[in-house]
């Protein structure tokens, strides 16, 4: 357990490197990292530390390698460990836990990168001139007197992960690998569906790190956003050669995270599915800019540990035995830290068995439904306003972000949402994005958000989708399909599923500001995203597990019709799965059970993926108080119901008609110049905002804030000031939300 909590000092430590490296950017201020003092020394006798400069010719690494304070084993000498830290920092990041496997029978070495602290020589970034270094390391560590030769392992993270694949992929002499936070495409990862990691900038402008002339012209590229020449020569000797990779028959295990500013989880698991084994994943937090959960860090660690020991040391402690594939999914709540919830799972294989899309066509009303929108014409568009005078280089000082980066290049946002779920919904993978654009732009940004709405109103980003559109002939349409971050994450019941598109892709979660996941484009921009049904557009998610239903009952009514002596009943369906059909309950006291009033079949039969209106008569109400609830039942038995509705006539006057859920009305007239009234109805006294949103998802007015009796309720909206135009009125009340369009005609 020691060496468990070593390593996990080095990951915690590895993740204030995030400081180092931004130069301006701080994440982590104010959440300074605590480190037991008994953690950093290991336990019983005290190893022998050796200093030293290993040769490379004209250069040299500064190197540090501790002896156990006992025997070897055997004549043959002492097992051996070798760590390589990450980018921007050096060999002291792993002395403690050097020390600690030492203690543990292990002649153990870390050193310095070159460029890195004492080491000479300048950095290539994560290239050629450190792997050549890295065999020639290997071959010292063999030759130390101590050392056995033969039983040599290795382990890093980041950049000293990329070493541990290095070592696999040149078939360097050892016996077993671990590498962390990493991917062997990673250079490659930086530049995805046209856009550009933020983190890019932290690798060619850390201060601790010494640079060649590259890098100057790398960056130059960067600045001047030259996206094509960048990503060739960014990534020529950086990407690793998979089929030599795949090839190895070295041990590896490897650990990816879901929510890594640096390197996307999916193009490990893609190298995983084709390693020979033994091999083992593991995919979750702990990675740059991910949650820090110590109990997933401590079992990655124990993995760690367990996985050389076997290897080097010939210890059968099971590790083979367990499920090779290990993976974390995030889930709501979320702690103080605005860290998300992790529950752990093992698999034998890998993807998680029952795999289902899941996938959301977006609508005009701001909905995302199962089903494709309608015949129409609605469209959207997102901008990226730049003023034209603040420079990439003001923002990169900025970490583009603050009120100066706000002002000049402002976020633009149309958001678009599920209804509730009504069961779980289980994401593991990459989320995908079918637009149908149409730009006048010859580039321009298109990102996608993605969160999990609570019935409070809270919004949480799970992750992303990111896009830029590059070499587009300006006004023409198209269609583009993309792939986002890999990302496990279970949707709660009862919550909703809210997708944001805009220019702008930054963080909200607390601790980490609003860092950029994607470079911002300095270029005025704009794409429209159609929205009718001849050019739909959709979000789609992998889904482990069955597809869950949105709550199927977009509305559902009941008044009294004087004319008629009768109840009419209405309701509205999304769309309709494997329907039997609906049954009309009532009942005349609240304590009593609801009987059947009739019986109604799907419209469509079984399956209809448009919107359905129903209505159904009610004869036989003779006054009084009455309570209506539709039951829709499954082909296979299983059943929704509805909240009820309750109805007191007396007299043929309709008295009271209080809805038990809330609802908001549409407005009428619509369309209307300048006036509109507004009608809602809350079943309980609520906090109330009612807002209304232009067609580019600003608030352009606030028609009520305040707490409301239960009961309906109506107001009037002048929009005489205003433009004429699609606008979107939000009510919010009781952790509930309606949204209705308004056309105002000028």
């Amino acid at each position: 357990m020691n060496r468990t909590l070593a390593a996990l000092i080095l990951l915690l430590a590895s993740a204030l490197l995030l400081v180092a490296q931004s130069g301006v950017a701080q994440p982590l201020e104010g959440r300074p990292l605590q480190i037991p003092a008994s953690l950093c020394e290991p336990s019983g006798a005290t190893p022998t530390r050796v200093e030293l400069f290993i040769p490379l010719g004209m250069d040299s690494l500064d190197a540090t390698y501790y002896v156990p304070p006992f025997p070897p084993p055997d004549s043959a000498g002492y097992p051996a460990i070798l760590f390589v830290h990450g980018f921007g920092g050096d060999k002291n990041w792993d002395t403690a836990s050097a020390a600690i496997w030492a203690g543990e029978g292990y002649v153990s070495l870390c050193y310095s990168v070159r460029a890195h602290g004492n080491s000479s020589g300048t950095s290539s970034i994560m290239g050629q001139s450190e792997r050549a270094d890295l065999a020639r390391v290997v071959e010292f560590l063999q030759k130390l007197p101590e050392v056995n030769p033969d039983r040599v392992g290795m382990q890093g993270g980041s950049q000293g992960g990329l070493h541990s694949l290095w070592a696999v992929t040149d078939s360097l002499p050892v016996k077993a690998v671990a590498a962390d936070v990493i991917t062997p495409r990673w250079a490659s990862d930086m530049f995805v569906n046209g856009a550009v990691r933020h983190t890019v900038t932290f690798l060619l402008r850390t201060p601790s790190v010494r640079y060649g002339a590259d890098r100057d012209t790398l960056w130059e590229l960067l600045r001047t956003d030259a996206y094509d020449l960048l990503r060739e020569r960014f990534t020529e000797g950086r990407d690793l050669d998979t089929a030599r990779l795949h090839a190895s028959r070295i041990p590896l295990a490897t650990f990816m995270k879901w929510q890594d500013h640096y390197f996307n989880a999916q193009d490990g698991i893609a190298s995983y599915l084709r390693q020979h084994p033994p091999r083992k994943m593991y995919l979750g937090t702990g990675g740059h800019f991910s949650d820090v959960i110590y109990d997933e860090l401590l079992y990655q660690w124990g993995v760690i540990d367990r996985w050389l020991d076997h290897f080097v040391l010939d210890d059968s402690n099971g590790v083979l035995e367990e499920p090779p594939v290990t993976y974390a999914a995030s889930s709501l709540p979320v702690d103080g830290d605005g860290y998300f919830s992790w529950t752990r799972r093992e698999l034998d294989s890998w993807p998680p068995p029952e795999m289902n899309t899941a996938r959301f066509y977006f609508h005009g009303d701001s909905l995302l439904l199962f089903h494709p929108p309608v015949a129409g014409d609605d469209s959207v568009t997102v901008r990226n306003d730049w003023n034209g005078l603040y420079t990439f280089d003001e923002g990169f000082i900025e970490g583009f972000k603050g009120p100066r980066f706000e002002s000049a290049l402002p976020k633009d946002v149309v958001a678009f949402e599920t209804p509730p779920l009504i069961s779980d919904m289980h994401w593991v993978g990459p989320p995908g994005l079918g637009l149908y654009l149409r730009s006048a732009f010859e580039k321009f940004p298109l990102h996608a958000q993605v969160f999990e709405v609570d019935t409070l109103e809270r919004k949480y980003l799970i992750n992303r989708v990111n896009f830029v559109g590059r070499d587009w002939q300006p006004g023409a349409s198209g269609e583009v399909e993309l792939q986002g971050i890999a990302h496990a994450h279970t949707f709660t019941r009862g919550n909703r599923i809210r997708v944001e598109l805009t220019n702008i892709d930054d963080e909200n979660r607390v601790g980490w500001g609003k860092t950029p996941f994607v470079l911002p484009l300095f270029h005025p921009s704009g794409a429209t995203l159609y929205l009718d049904s001849a050019r739909a557009s959709y979000v789609e998610f992998p889904v482990a597990g069955q597809v869950p239903l949105l709550v199927p009952i977009a509305s559902f009514d009941a008044e009294y019709d004087g004319e008629s002596r009768s109840v009419r009943i209405s309701w509205k369906t999304h769309r309709e799965i494997n329907i039997a059909g609906y049954y009309l309950e009532w009942r005349a006291d609240p304590v009593e059970k609801f009987e059947v009033l009739g019986f109604v079949p799907p419209a469509s039969g079984p399956t209809s993926h448009l919107p359905q209106h129903y209505l159904f008569w009610d004869t036989t109400y003779p006054g009084g108080p009455r309570w209506y609830r539709l039951r829709q039942v499954d082909l296979d038995g299983d059943a929704y119901r509805s909240e009820p509705v309750y109805l007191d006539v007396t007299l043929d006057v309709a008295v009271r008609t209080i809805p038990l859920l809330f609802r908001l009305e549409q407005n009428y007239p619509n369309p209307f110049n300048p006036v509109t009234r507004i009608g809602f109805t809350l079943p309980e006294r609520s906090r109330v905002l009612i807002r209304v949103f232009d067609i580019l998802g600003r608030e352009v007015a606030t028609l009520l804030d305040g707490d409301l009796e239960p009961g309906s309720h109506f107001l009037d909206w002048d929009a005489g000031a205003y433009a004429g135009g699609v606008y979107y009125c939000r009510l919010s009340a009781g952790g509930h939300t309606g949204l209705r369009k308004m056309i105002l005609l000028k």
